[in-house]
Protein backbone atom coordinates (compact mmCIF):
# COMPACT_ATOMS: atom_id res chain seq x y z
CA UNK A 1 0.00 0.00 0.00
CA UNK A 2 1.24 3.56 -0.93
CA UNK A 3 -0.40 6.67 0.82
CA UNK A 4 -0.91 9.69 -0.66
CA UNK A 5 1.75 11.24 1.69
CA UNK A 6 4.66 8.97 0.68
CA UNK A 7 7.89 10.13 -0.73
CA UNK A 8 7.96 7.79 -3.35
CA UNK A 9 5.47 8.19 -6.29
CA UNK A 10 2.46 5.72 -6.78
CA UNK A 11 4.16 4.62 -10.19
CA UNK A 12 7.42 3.87 -9.15
CA UNK A 13 6.37 1.86 -6.54
CA UNK A 14 4.07 -0.06 -8.71
CA UNK A 15 6.86 -0.11 -11.23
CA UNK A 16 8.97 -2.19 -8.36
CA UNK A 17 6.19 -3.95 -6.85
CA UNK A 18 4.99 -7.93 -7.50
CA UNK A 19 2.20 -7.45 -5.31
CA UNK A 20 -1.18 -8.55 -7.46
CA UNK A 21 -3.06 -6.14 -6.08
CA UNK A 22 -1.79 -2.54 -5.09
CA UNK A 23 -3.92 -0.42 -2.57
CA UNK A 24 -3.66 3.27 -2.86
CA UNK A 25 -4.65 5.15 0.32
CA UNK A 26 -5.64 8.43 -0.25
CA UNK A 27 -6.32 11.17 1.96
CA UNK A 28 -9.64 13.09 1.30
CA UNK A 29 -9.29 17.15 1.08
CA UNK A 30 -11.74 20.07 -0.35
CA UNK A 31 -9.59 20.26 -3.39
CA UNK A 32 -11.23 17.64 -5.27
CA UNK A 33 -9.90 17.81 -8.43
CA UNK A 34 -6.85 17.47 -6.66
CA UNK A 35 -8.25 14.27 -5.31
CA UNK A 36 -9.47 13.22 -8.67
CA UNK A 37 -5.84 13.64 -10.04
CA UNK A 38 -4.74 11.51 -7.66
CA UNK A 39 -7.35 8.64 -8.08
CA UNK A 40 -6.64 8.67 -11.94
CA UNK A 41 -2.71 8.45 -11.42
CA UNK A 42 -2.75 5.40 -9.39
CA UNK A 43 -5.57 4.28 -11.53
CA UNK A 44 -3.19 4.11 -14.35
CA UNK A 45 -0.39 2.97 -12.88
CA UNK A 46 -2.09 -0.26 -11.82
CA UNK A 47 -3.62 -0.21 -8.65
CA UNK A 48 -6.50 -1.96 -7.99
CA UNK A 49 -8.06 -0.16 -4.59
CA UNK A 50 -8.13 2.62 -2.49
CA UNK A 51 -8.25 2.85 1.23
CA UNK A 52 -9.46 5.77 2.12
CA UNK A 53 -8.82 8.19 5.09
CA UNK A 54 -10.86 10.80 6.48
CA UNK A 55 -9.71 11.32 10.13
CA UNK A 56 -6.92 13.34 9.58
CA UNK A 57 -7.25 17.01 10.88
CA UNK A 58 -4.89 19.17 8.90
CA UNK A 59 -2.57 18.19 5.57
CA UNK A 60 -0.45 20.42 3.77
CA UNK A 61 -0.82 20.21 0.06
CA UNK A 62 3.03 20.64 -0.62
CA UNK A 63 2.93 17.94 1.41
CA UNK A 64 0.12 15.62 0.08
CA UNK A 65 1.71 16.09 -3.07
CA UNK A 66 4.86 14.71 -2.64
CA UNK A 67 3.97 11.20 -3.12
CA UNK A 68 2.33 11.87 -6.33
CA UNK A 69 4.32 12.85 -9.13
Amino acid sequence: MVSTMANTSVQEVASSSQHPCLLFQLYVIRDRELVTQWVRQAEVAGYKALVITVDAQRLVRGTLAGGIK
